[in-house]
């Protein structure tokens, strides 16, 4: 029988560090339609270097008037108190695309104060440039309301303008290129982590956003001279919509 300091021990000798547990997907993934997927955005990746294509990644992010809270470094005897407003109501959505394959990326969101339906993703979608000469791909995930009737009536019409609608594989956030920026966006550019009342955390929503891409919005340097950096660049932005 081992007493748990001797566990923590043998752990600590294997290399192990006790840390934070993640939930995970894999086990509702389709490895075969990921695999399709990854051929499939691959080669919309070349084409959008090449310029050929614009390639742009879509989804929803929403903010509660209190965000979750983090680590805080503490005096002895002392605690941060955080305050903590129900979300009820008070939820705030935003809506981006972001297009990570160009010299100057680029970022475009929206941000809405109810709840977002399928006629709000159309609207922003068909606010993306396209033209019929240089196609616009759009990646969506699987949420009901980009794999709705409204949307999928209109996938006809969009193709003929040049936008074409393309849905990732079921239970693959993570190759979605934009969920990290908004990861970014949340822990980094909104320090408060309560906001009160919904006026106040729309307006930090779009503060957030803006100082995000105005911190991301340099061009890439050059191959081989290139320095690390956490997140990608994003260049241009649009007005957030009212």
């Amino acid at each position: 029988t081992l007493s748990t300091h001797q566990i923590k021990r043998h752990l600590h000798r294997l290399g192990a560090r006790f840390r934070r547990t993640k939930p995970s997907l894999r086990h509702r993934q389709d490895p075969d339609e990921r695999r399709r997927g990854r051929r499939r955005l691959r080669r919309y990746r070349r084409l959008a270097e090449r310029g050929q294509i614009r390639l742009y990644f879509f989804d929803e992010v929403g903010f509660s008037p209190s965000q979750p809270t983090g680590r805080s470094w503490f005096l002895p005897g002392a605690c941060r108190e955080v305050p903590q407003e129900s979300p009820h109501g008070m939820r705030v959505t935003a809506l981006g695309s972001y297009a990570p394959y160009q010299r100057r990326r680029r970022l475009t969101f929206q941000v809405v104060g109810k709840r977002v339906g399928s006629a709000d993703v159309l609207r922003a979608v068909r606010a993306l440039p396209h033209s019929r000469r240089k196609r616009t791909v759009v990646v969506l995930d699987n949420a009901p309301i980009h794999v709705s009737h409204a949307i999928r009536g209109q996938k006809a019409a969009l193709a003929r303008s040049g936008l074409r609608l393309v849905h990732l594989p079921p239970y693959s956030p993570d190759m979605n290129p934009i969920e990290p920026v908004f990861g970014a966006i949340k822990a980094h550019e909104m320090p408060e982590r309560t906001y009160y009342p919904r006026e106040k955390l729309r307006a930090a929503v779009v503060r957030a956003f803006r100082a995000e891409a105005a911190n991301l919005a340099k061009p890439r340097a050059p191959i081989g001279r290139r320095t690390s950096t956490v997140c990608p660049s994003l260049a241009a932005i649009a007005a957030p919509a009212e």
